[in-house]
């Protein structure tokens, strides 16, 4: 997993693919199935979502004859992410409600939360705004509880994006500056920049909102 975090992608499917040739020869089906999801997630960050489908639904297979619940949670929670990608939102909806099912099993925290946070993504496209609210504050609640810092920092720009979407300025300021705090905090560059723009956004409308008064 260390060249995965570091990038190394070439690396690292080399070291899955040589893992997954002992897991085979000891007929490890956590093993390979774990594998597979590896590779899987590999994929998927590569954008390529034939490749990484195929391997999310072998993880899967091996995964239940594995009998481990947890990690076929987290195959539904990738096969989920790709069907969000193709824009296949009642898929993508289910794939997270199986995940979340699953997840919930085995009283794992931190996976339940990044599976309501999946079905918050799967409402927001589709517009149901009050569905999105209730997921992320649950994905919110569950990464709280774990003090899963990063985390709670993309629910709540996720919450900040509900709430401009019902037009809600005020609210939405709040969740964004709660989440730049945290992202400014653990210097998540990227997440810091996109709170300032919306609010910077947001404030331009709220100032105009007053001088019209």
């Amino acid at each position: 997993m260390i060249n995965v975090l570091q990038n190394n992608l070439k690396d690292a499917k080399a070291s899955f693919q040589e893992a997954y040739k002992c897991y085979k020869a000891s007929d490890s089906k956590l093993g390979q199935g774990n594998v597979c999801l590896g590779l899987g997630e590999i994929n998927l960050n590569q954008d390529k979502l034939k490749e990484a489908k195929a391997l999310f639904q072998e993880a899967l297979k091996l995964h239940k004859a594995a009998n481990n619940c947890l990690n076929q949670g987290i195959d539904y929670k990738g096969l989920g992410d790709i069907y969000l990608r193709q824009n296949k939102l009642s898929e993508a909806e289910e794939s997270f409600q199986k995940a979340l099912e699953l997840h919930k099993a085995v009283n794992a925290t931190v996976d339940q939360g990044n599976d309501y946070r999946g079905l918050g993504d799967a409402y927001l496209q589709q517009k149901k705004f009050n569905k999105a609210e209730s997921s992320y504050k649950s994905a919110l609640e569950l990464y709280t509880r774990a003090d899963n810092v990063p985390s709670q920092g993309t629910a709540l720009n996720r919450l900040g994006h509900v709430n401009l979407m019902k037009s809600q300025l005020k609210e939405a300021k709040d969740m964004f500056e709660k989440a730049l705090e945290i992202h400014t905090k653990i210097q998540a560059k990227g997440w810091e920049q996109e709170d300032k723009e919306y609010l910077d956004q947001i404030r331009s409308h709220l100032t105009k909102g007053v001088r019209r008064r």
